[in-house]
């Protein structure tokens, strides 16, 4: 009788000791590589033994897995977990746990504890940041494009963590012709209108905001700014941030444009190369080791496979952020020089993939549902003098069949900028007559686009009423700033010429 009633002590003492810890239920299966000693109970499992995690008990300083062989459960140390060959993961939440415990997750939060008062700070950091960004108009705002993305986050990952650790899944989109996402400490994923414009089909989209998840569900953030031991004062910094942005924007302002008018107007390069400077991402938590960006990418990868998306759509993200940075020359994106891993070594390690299959990632309904951001972007690029970049954007949009009158003067001009031929300067003029029937929003501009087009075909008188037409709307203009009267002098002087020539 004594035998068993220390046989019900024993078996009892771990179900009783649980309500000590903060519980995570698990269930990722695997096979027993190498002998396991479990304790409480204490028992042996051998080599072969088919076991499933079902629980992780988490109160830091210390952390065990619960496992279960057959019908009994048994507490493990958390080294011991290296000696399972995990099965495949077959659900979002085993795809999610299996790379948190691969990354070492819970190994730091037994270490560092879940430091609320530094989450708390970073929190604060996060709102501050994003505070300037809607201050200076950053936010690319799209109602239902907005929608759709949050909708496929949900779909990646649940909007909080579940863990006691906070913070809450969101997104917005940056005006950004540079391809970029990043993920703040507080769960907020900026995506830019430059990598919406790269990708070609949504589970290109799936795969990159599953990377920016990984760094959030896998404490990134919080991993590198612990490793900031020295840290300026917040207010001090942000109005240090905010005096440079403001700088940069009365440069811009100030600055006289031979620039394509339509449309949004859009930001300089030097603001946007403020908004995420490098002391910007570093003061976020976001500069983030090669190693953590490859933990990241295989995440995605896995996430990509249990909801049924293409594995392969990373790397043809990667195979297209490769070809747009040789298009814009930015080289960097090319090697393991920068904070990232170079491209052609992540392709290698997520997979490789025929340049010529990207065909098979490209969907119409994406680049319908993006058509507002590739139009940003070709406006963008075309400031830039990034023309052929620019065409790309206005192509996708015309080939979708949902092009604007934006895109049609873009075309336009793009085609005079890169040819001079009879044939060409007869096809910019068809594209200014596409965006002046279609009547979505009147643009006066496409008036100065047919003067000048008229004029490259010698076509004088008709070039004359196309200014006339230009003129009138300048003139009538609610506002007038300093580029409308340069543009009202310039359209004067050109009418005056043309009739001499």
């Amino acid at each position: 009788m004594k035998k068993i009633t220390i046989l019900f002590l024993i078996f009892t003492l771990p179900l009783s000791g649980y309500s000590q810890y903060s519980q995570q239920k698990f269930s990722l299966s695997g096979t027993v590589n190498k002998t396991i000693y479990t304790f409480l109970p204490a028992e042996t499992i051998k080599e072969g033994n088919e076991i499933t995690i079902v629980n992780l008990l988490l109160e830091p300083p210390s952390y065990n897995y619960i496992i279960a062989n057959g019908q009994m459960e048994y507490r493990i140390n958390p080294n011991d977990i290296n000696r399972i060959t995990f099965h495949d993961p077959k659900t979002r939440n085993q795809a999610w746990q299996l790379s948190a415990i691969q990354s070492g997750l819970y190994e730091s939060i037994s270490k560092n504890g879940y430091q609320y008062g530094l989450r708390h700070e970073m929190d604060q950091e996060a709102i501050d940041y994003l505070g300037k960004l809607e201050e200076y108009d950053c936010f690319f705002e799209d109602a239902y494009l907005t929608d759709y993305l949050q909708s496929l986050l949900y779909e990646i990952h649940p909007i909080t963590l579940g863990d006691k650790r906070p913070g809450n899944l969101n997104i917005r989109v940056l005006k950004s012709n540079k391809p970029n996402a990043f993920c703040l400490p507080n769960g907020t994923i900026i995506v830019s209108t430059g990598l919406l414009s790269v990708i070609e089909s949504e589970d290109e989209l799936i795969g990159v905001l599953s990377h920016e998840v990984a760094h959030f569900v896998l404490d990134h953030q919080l991993v590198d700014y612990n490793a900031q031991l020295q840290r300026q004062q917040r207010a001090e910094f942000w109005a240090g941030f905010a005096t440079v942005v403001a700088a940069a924007s009365e440069v811009y302002m100030a600055a006289e444009h031979d620039i394509y008018t339509g449309g949004n107007l859009t930001m300089s390069t030097a603001i946007l190369s403020t908004i995420i400077a490098n002391s910007v991402i570093e003061r976020l938590g976001l500069k983030y080791s090669q190693k953590q960006e490859m933990a990241a990418d295989h995440a995605a990868k896995e996430v990509l496979k249990v909801l049924g998306r293409d594995s392969l759509a990373l790397s043809a993200v990667f195979y297209r952020l490769m070809n747009y940075s040789i298009l814009v020359g930015n080289y960097i994106a090319l090697t393991d020089e920068g904070s990232h891993p170079g491209l052609p070594e992540r392709i290698k390690a997520m997979g490789m993939l025929d340049t010529q299959d990207l065909k098979n990632y490209h969907s119409t309904a994406y680049q319908k549902l993006t058509s507002f951001v590739n139009t940003y972007n070709a406006i963008q690029e075309y400031q830039m003098k990034h023309l052929e970049a620019c065409n790309t954007l206005v192509d996708k949009n015309i080939q979708a069949g949902v092009p604007t009158e934006d895109d049609y003067i873009l075309k336009a001009m793009v085609l005079r900028a890169l040819y001079n031929t009879l044939e060409k300067n007869q096809e910019a003029l068809s594209y200014i007559q596409k965006a002046k029937s279609l009547n979505v929003i009147p643009n006066d501009y496409a008036y100065k686009q047919e003067a000048i087009t008229l004029l490259r075909l010698d076509r004088k008188q008709e070039a004359i009423a196309a200014f006339d037409n230009y003129l009138n709307g300048l003139e009538n203009s609610e506002e007038v700033t300093d580029f409308i009267r340069n543009e009202i002098e310039w359209t004067r002087k050109m009418i005056y010429k043309t009739k001499h020539l």
